[in-house]
């Protein structure tokens, strides 16, 4: 089993860049399925197919199967052993080969995880057409944007797993932008908020500024009126002690 796991790790590492592997995930998940008991088996699909769930050319899938196809490691077979094109039908070899080849099983285990978030994601869109339920709000949505972008469904790829492909990506869309006017409506109060206590803020020491000067203001005018009253007392007090001179001077 390690050594038929090897020879597939090894002719997947001669694939060209990480869109051709994207390519043979697709590739051999499509040629892959359940069944209602569990039981992993073989599915046989056009070039066509693939290309369409993988958003790709179907001359793109054809190089790919080529490479597990060369130096007779015939891990894929297909109606045409010479010319292939968008009509010609691929299989895996042998059911062997899902069961022992580890790369795929974990392919197989994401694939599971993300068809059960777009069945969660159409159940929900198909409630809310019949006003059974509303539109997502975090983490809900979060997760299933970032499902979205991680897998980049096509409507080949989910019309093995539900045929609410449309609904379910206008629900989406939906969802995310009312979400985003709300955060938008939201960030909008706390900035008037903001300006709100500011304007306080300013009014609080402008009052308090106020108060101040006034203070200093009776402050200095008490002090003006004290020193005009010790002046008149003084000046009171000069002329008395001058009219007392001027009558000891007379008598």
């Amino acid at each position: 089993s390690q050594a038929l796991s090897q020879q597939l790790d090894e002719a997947n590492d001669l694939l060209e860049g990480d869109r051709e592997e994207l390519i043979a995930q697709r590739l051999f998940l499509c040629m892959s399925e359940r069944t209602g008991d569990g039981a992993l088996v073989r599915r046989a699909v056009t070039v066509a197919e693939v290309a369409q769930v993988a958003n790709v050319t179907p001359e793109e899938v054809i190089k790919v199967v080529r490479v597990f196809q060369a130096d007779e490691r015939n891990f894929i077979v297909a109606t045409s052993s010479s010319e292939l094109g968008e009509e010609t039908v691929l299989d895996i070899s042998h059911e062997a080969l899902l069961r022992q080849w580890e790369r795929l099983r974990a392919w197989l285990e994401a694939e599971s995880q993300s068809a059960q978030t777009y069945r969660r994601l159409a159940d929900t869109a198909a409630l809310h057409a019949n006003g059974m339920a509303s539109l997502w709000r975090d983490p809900d949505l979060q997760l299933a944007l970032d499902w979205f972008a991680l897998n980049q469904p096509t409507k080949a790829w989910a019309a093995r797993y539900h045929t609410g492909f449309s609904a379910a990506m206008d629900f989406l869309t939906r969802s995310s932008e009312t979400c985003r006017d709300e955060q938008k409506e939201l960030e909008r109060n706390r900035q008037e908020e903001r300006k709100l206590k500011g304007a306080e803020e300013r009014a609080r020491r402008l009052r308090k500024y106020t108060i101040g000067m006034a203070a200093v203001a009776v402050g200095a005018f008490g002090l003006g009126g004290f020193a005009v009253l010790k002046m008149q007392e003084a000046q009171t007090a000069q002329a008395r002690s001058f009219a007392s001179s001027a009558r000891a001077l007379l008598s």
